[in-house]
């Protein structure tokens, strides 16, 4: 993934309820459940509100994780896109 890397979901449905670190995401289109973390969520819920790119998630994070190392955010950010992708919560595009 890259910065020019542009991420949407059709979420906008989706229901959700969190807890302190963890939220349930219910997909009424694919009928799916999905138990996220509460980072992952928040990132989720971000890309559902409207198409965003790599570069604005990593600066997302790094405001909410200002205590965690750039090289552990830039890695969370990467294997939980992919996560989100493989669950089918997100599509990307390059650009």
């Amino acid at each position: 993934m890259n910065s020019a890397d542009t991420f949407s979901s059709s979420c906008q449905s989706c229901l959700y309820r969190q807890w302190e670190e963890e939220c349930v995401m219910y997909n009424p289109v694919s009928g799916e459940t999905h138990l996220l973390e509460a980072t992952a969520a928040k990132i989720l819920i971000t890309i559902a509100a409207a198409p965003t790119r790599y570069d604005q998630l990593s600066l997302f994070l790094k405001e909410q994780l200002n205590d965690v190392p750039e090289p552990e955010i830039d890695e969370y950010l990467c294997t939980t896109l992919q996560k989100l992708q493989d669950m089918h919560l997100i599509s990307a595009t390059g650009e």
